[in-house]
């Protein structure tokens, strides 16, 4: 009587009984996954680049401020406390009540500068 499992050419049959496929088949699927992390990777450190090249661009520009010194040690004034060593603040981070409020404050002594700033290009 005939086995089964050997057809006339001695090997066997059963199925997924052929390791040598198996294990192509394993070798096939590890290296496509590497080659799908190598893809993923080289992307993601292409994306970190271009980024860190974005921030590198910047240039500097002056903005306006206000250069504030006050008479009396922590003297408050448009929401502030000032110093009487000298503060720098950027006119954009005052709204127009404050401007005014500080220039018009005679325990300050106020005076309009430019400062630098970075921005991107």
């Amino acid at each position: 009587m005939a086995n089964k499992n050997k057809p006339s050419g001695g090997k066997p049959t059963a199925p997924g009984a052929d390791p040598a496929a198996k294990a192509a088949a394993a070798a096939e699927a590890k290296a496509k996954v590497k080659a799908e992390a190598e893809a993923k990777a080289a992307a993601e450190a292409k994306a970190k680049e271009e980024a860190e090249g974005a921030k590198g661009k910047t240039k500097t520009i002056k903005v306006p401020a206000l250069s504030v010194t006050s008479s009396v040690e922590g003297f408050r004034r448009g929401g502030r406390s000032w110093s009487k060593v000298g503060v720098v603040v950027k006119l954009s981070e005052l709204n127009k009540v404050q401007i005014a409020l500080i220039k018009d404050e005679g325990m300050l002594t106020v005076e309009e500068v430019e400062v630098d700033e970075e921005v991107a290009e």
